[in-house]
């Protein structure tokens, strides 16, 4: 694992909003918020990823596979009355509501949601006939609101592929001067990582298509620690922000 170039906090992050996907809490990460945009209903999750805990800890590589950070959940909702209401029964206000979700949703992972939600954060490219081309694609940050997946060379550095999102419905395979040699059309606007089949040869590139494999993610939570809540109110919002410390591990 290339512990230089891996984006931790996109991988971590990731999981995080495949865990509250289908539950009454739409999870926005703060850094894909532009300023001024946040919604007046917003569910904002904030990554710092610390440091390694301590030398004893170390994977078949020899990299220390256990971390630590910090994570911050701020929930935050309109004061207007109207915009208060639960969305399920038991409930005394949505603030209340998306707060008692959220607070659930953290404290209680358990290994089911951990496979569920903290796989497939690489891919194994191969078939590809640009020879190059074939290798293991990490997850790298994001590209037109979707997963963006990198190959790097040995040296942890130089680029030899992407795969990116270029529209909502369409997916790219790109060597390193970013030329497209293989597509995927058709897909659906709200998936945020690539598919595994139906790539096709675009202008430039070379039979046959590739095939995309998914690989398990060297990274994911093992424990997560409540530390503080801090509520705040003013005349259009009410925010609460619970605050927790994060263990995770690499593989």
């Amino acid at each position: 694992m290339d512990l230089i170039n891996y984006d931790f906090e996109s991988a971590l992050e990731s999981g995080f909003v495949k865990l509250f996907e289908g539950s009454t809490v739409d999870l926005r990460i703060a850094d894909d918020i532009d300023e001024g945009k946040i919604p007046d209903e917003c569910v904002m999750l904030e990554l710092d990823v610390g440091g390694a805990v301590g030398d004893q800890h170390q994977n078949v590589s020899g990299n220390y596979n256990q971390y630590s950070g910090t994570l911050q959940l701020t929930v935050r909702t309109p004061r207007v009355s109207g915009d208060q209401v639960a969305v399920t029964a038991g409930f005394k206000s949505r603030h209340t509501e998306l707060v008692a979700r959220s607070r659930k949703l953290l404290e209680e992972i358990d290994s089911a949601d951990l496979t569920a939600n903290w796989l497939g954060d690489a891919y194994l490219v191969s078939g590809a006939g640009v020879a190059n081309l074939n290798g293991t694609y990490n997850r790298n940050g994001t590209e037109g609101g979707k997963n963006r997946y990198t190959f790097f060379d040995v040296d942890g550095v130089t680029i030899i592929g992407e795969i990116v999102a270029v529209s909502s419905s369409t997916w790219a395979l790109n060597n390193e001067n970013g030329s497209r040699k293989y597509a995927k059309i058709g897909e659906s606007a709200s998936t945020l990582t690539p598919p595994s089949s139906g790539w096709v040869i675009a202008l430039g590139g070379t039979a046959p298509a590739p095939t995309l494999s998914v690989l398990q993610n060297p990274i994911s939570p093992t424990r997560i620690i409540p530390t503080n809540t801090e509520r705040e109110n003013d005349e259009r919002h009410r925010t609460t922000t619970l605050s927790y410390n994060i263990q995770f591990t690499i593989t």
